[in-house]
């Protein structure tokens, strides 16, 4: 599944009128601000080793490693290294407003996938992998949902929400036709940095977001 670079604001809610709560509240949830400012690179952006992804705040940032690595700098320090094994294609760095998070996401086998995603923190002066967030979210997915043929579903961390506090995760099953009826099906998760599922979304809304998020930065959902 391959993303557009611009296009017009998808406010998902509105536009498939189908408004769901996250949890069971004695309210409505008010509509939610993704923001998901991506960052794409290919193999070649590694070759000088000095590629870098800049936080928002411009005082962290993650450098592409001619050894196919990210290495995390904190100011001039590095304060850990991130491996990406097998990365063939489509690396995508999503910096958290905070500055203080981020999420990867890469290939390992061309544009198609398989697609792996990671969530990562900054604290006390190393990178810490907050790997409930993906863990609890895919393992959700593959539940109903899973590729016998090719052995893996497709993860994407697409999006933060404002606080940094929640960041949306998308899985999809290969979109090939050696997995059946039920390829290229999608789903999306809003997840607490923590790994708690606050709320999901369904195929239909979840290519809305996703594609929203993809071309423009950023998405409304509800």
């Amino acid at each position: 599944m391959k993303r557009g670079l611009r296009g017009v604001i998808v406010w998902a809610c509105v536009a498939c009128g189908v408004c769901a709560t996250a949890k069971a509240q004695a309210h409505s949830r008010q509509p939610y601000v993704l923001t998901c400012p991506e960052h794409q690179y290919m193999l070649q952006d590694f070759d000088s080793g000095k590629e870098s992804v800049v936080s928002p705040d411009r005082r962290n940032r993650v450098i592409l490693a001619k050894d196919g690595s990210l290495r995390i700098f904190a100011g001039e320090r590095e304060i850990g290294e991130v491996a990406l094994p097998d990365i063939s294609a489509d690396l995508e760095v999503v910096w958290a407003p905070d500055s203080r998070k981020f999420g990867v996401t890469y290939s390992d086998g061309g544009a198609t996938g398989g697609f792996h995603a990671h969530v990562y923190a900054l604290a006390d002066g190393r990178v810490t992998e907050l790997s409930r967030v993906t863990q609890v979210a895919f393992d959700d997915f593959r539940k109903e949902y899973y590729c016998e043929a090719r052995g893996w579903n497709n993860q994407y961390v697409v999006g933060w929400g404002a606080t940094s506090r929640t960041v949306f995760v998308a899985a999809e099953v290969y979109p090939t036709s050696d997995c059946g009826k039920d390829f290229g099906k999608m789903r999306g998760y809003l997840m607490t940095v923590g790994g708690e599922i606050l709320h999901r979304y369904n195929d239909k809304m979840t290519k809305r977001i996703t594609g929203a998020c993809w071309k423009l930065g950023r998405a409304v959902v509800q």
